[in-house]
């Protein structure tokens, strides 16, 4: 199992997502370091554990504002070796802003709101993006047609339930199962509400690739120990 360590950011700064609720983000603060700037926090992360990728999140680009693309573009340069899973937003005119850039991996979600036929092209670009599916208390957010059409995603997947980031709720293991069954054969991974060990130890269950955190990292409820004793756990499907 991966367990890939999450970075929401704003402004320059790491911010606490909490439920999807971007306009109340406030700067993180966490157990691992005193600040909320971006490279402190990295360093804090791999001085827990030597993660192999990190996640992060351009909130500001997301939302069609001007994005941290300077902070991002940096990042390789100083932390090389890591490979950085960016999601700064995507549109018809622009694609993925990060696409085939040494060190980086597009994220493509489905938050986006692309159209399906937008959507497939961007997928079927090489480098292959990785696909997030980003759920609401409702059902999936964007085009209904990704669900309709698995045959058309890529190797990996993201099923990350919005309401649960950084709620510490627990996973929504029956978003991540519809995910699974659509897509067996594919490497699926659980962003969302992760708590603790427990949960790591069921998600590995369902079969998931790997999983995405913060909170939990943030807090040292997930500790070396923890990730260490499941990350080299074989997957039972």
């Amino acid at each position: 199992m991966l367990i890939i360590p999450v970075l929401d950011i704003s402004q320059g700064h790491v911010v606490h997502a909490h439920k999807g609720m971007r306009d109340n983000y406030q700067p993180v603060q966490s157990r691992l370091t005193t600040g909320s700037d971006l490279h402190e926090i990295i360093n804090a992360f791999l001085s827990l554990y030597p993660f192999e990728i990190i996640y992060i999140a351009d909130l500001d680009a997301i939302q069609g504002h001007a994005g941290n693309r300077s902070l991002i573009k940096s990042l390789p340069g100083h932390f090389p070796g890591i490979c950085f899973w960016i999601d700064a937003g995507a549109t018809p005119e622009h694609d993925l802003p990060y696409h085939g850039v040494k060190g980086f991996q597009s994220i493509l979600g489905s938050e986006n709101r692309l159209s399906f036929k937008d959507t497939s092209r961007l997928l079927t670009s090489q480098p292959e993006p990785v696909l997030s599916l980003d759920f609401s208390d409702y059902g999936l957010i964007g085009d209904q047609g990704l669900l309709h059409n698995p045959d058309q995603w890529p190797r990996r997947i993201i099923a990350m339930t919005m309401h649960r980031v950084g709620s510490s709720s627990g996973p929504d293991f029956e978003k991540i199962q519809t995910v699974l069954d659509l897509a067996p054969s594919k490497q699926v991974f659980a962003a969302g509400g992760i708590r603790d060990e427990q949960d790591i130890e069921n998600l590995n269950q369902c079969g998931v690739a790997g999983i995405l955190i913060a909170t939990a990292l943030h807090d040292l409820t997930i500790t070396y120990d923890i990730i260490s004793s499941n990350a080299y756990k074989k997957m039972p499907r």
